[in-house]
């Protein structure tokens, strides 16, 4: 799946949606609480997300704890399996 700025998250559902995607499709070792900006690639040092594509996954994380309060989930609950899945499935998420 590709987000653009027409993307919005609006359930729990996309909200383990958008960590799969950052986790499995990207191999971006996530954290909600750090800045799209702030991730590098350690392979080569380049930043991974455009700034474009950093203002869009910010924007698309805070509308993710927006939706998890809401609905009563804690965010890291819901995206630290996913994270570890993963990793148990050998995934290189570019530490």
């Amino acid at each position: 799946m590709k987000y653009t700025e027409e993307s919005h998250i609006t359930t729990l559902k996309e909200v383990e949606a958008f960590a799969k995607h950052l986790v499995h499709d990207l191999h971006v070792p996530i954290h909600p609480d750090d800045r799209f900006e702030d991730y590098v690639n350690l392979d080569n040092g380049e930043r991974q997300f455009t700034q474009e594509e950093a203002a869009i996954g910010n924007r698309l994380m805070a509308e993710c704890f927006d939706v998890c309060e809401k609905a009563g989930t804690d965010i890291y609950d819901l995206m630290f399996p996913i994270i570890e899945k993963g990793i148990m499935d050998g995934i290189d998420l570019n530490y």
